[in-house]
């Protein structure tokens, strides 16, 4: 998910799943404001709360980010982009296990997705991420990513 646009006066969850911004209020709206009053008039939104989360993953607040977006998951649970976001918290708080089990999460739930709503570029960031975590994770503990065709 995108982080909603400056000039943005609404942000609204799509019917497909994804997000939608309203671009017809051309005043400044700060997005960090505007997406706090959008939780607080609907605290249970899911969408809300992973735009409130990411906007604190950006600001490098990461417990807030991390709390949030767990709200937004609890909500959301078969949301790609909430998966996603929640990965990349945890990946940049060093716990790569977790991050990778997110990622892996969001790519089932691309999977389910319609196909009009699969969005290949962000399939294939979170498919790069994954493997870079795992990469990670095998030179951690010394080991290599396993090739089937290797002899014992």
């Amino acid at each position: 998910m995108n982080d909603p646009p400056a000039e943005t006066g609404r942000h609204e969850k799509d019917p497909r799943g994804g997000h939608s911004h309203d671009r017809s209020v051309v005043e400044p709206v700060k997005p960090l404001s505007l997406i706090q009053r959008a939780v607080k008039q609907d605290p249970g939104n899911g969408a809300y709360l992973d735009s409130l989360g990411w906007i604190y993953f950006k600001q490098n607040k990461l417990v807030d980010a991390e709390a949030t977006l767990r709200m937004a998951e609890e909500r959301e649970s078969h949301d790609a982009t909430i998966h996603s976001h929640l990965g990349d918290v945890y990946a940049k708080t060093g716990r790569q296990d977790k991050a990778a089990a997110e990622w892996e999460k969001s790519l089932v739930e691309w999977k389910r997705a319609l196909p009009a709503d699969v969005e290949n570029d962000k399939i294939a960031e979170i498919e790069k991420k994954l493997s870079q975590s795992k990469h990670r994770v095998a030179q951690q503990t010394g080991t290599t990513p396993s090739n089937p065709n290797d002899k014992p």
